[in-house]
Order: structure tokens, then C-alpha cells, then sequence
């Protein structure tokens, strides 16, 4: 069994890796333009994940209702 998990976990690793530079590639640049509050949300909820001790779920909730208010609620008003 240490033999495989050997093996699985580096794969994991570099799996999820692989998930946060696409993403952000596409999150935090539009068009080739910095998005200021996508990176401000993110570096909050992981400073908020890691030194406060949130919980994960309390986390993604609280960076939805962020992006709602900034990027869904927010166009709509000023449009």
C-alpha cells in the first residue's frame, strides 16, 4: 500500500496543480487584463482559510457572495 500511495499522491499533487494554473489563468486575467477583485477575493479567503481557520465551506460561500455582489450584482446596477 506505501508503495502505491508512493506513487498517487505526487500524481494528485500535480493534478490539482495543473486545475489552479488553469483557472486562475482564466479568473484572475480577462483578456489580458488583471481582474484587481478576483485576486483580492482570493488572497482574503486564503488568508481567512489559513490564519483565521475557517472552515472550507464557509470559505467558497463567502467568496460566492463576494463575487455575486461584485461581478454579478454590481454590473447590473451600473448598466
Amino acid at each position: 500500500m506505501r508503495r502505491i500511495m508512493f506513487v498517487v499522491k505526487p500524481i494528485c499533487i500535480a493534478m490539482i496543480l495543473s486545475v489552479i494554473v488553469t483557472l486562475s489563468s482564466t479568473t484572475y486575467f480577462v483578456e489580458g487584463a488583471v481582474q484587481p477583485f478576483s485576486i483580492g477575493i482570493a488572497a482574503l479567503m486564503l488568508y481567512l482559510l489559513i490564519k483565521r481557520k475557517w472552515s472550507v465551506p464557509m470559505v467558497i460561500v463567502s467568496s460566492a457572495m463576494l463575487g455575486v455582489i461584485f461581478y454579478g450584482v454590481l454590473p447590473m446596477v451600473r448598466g
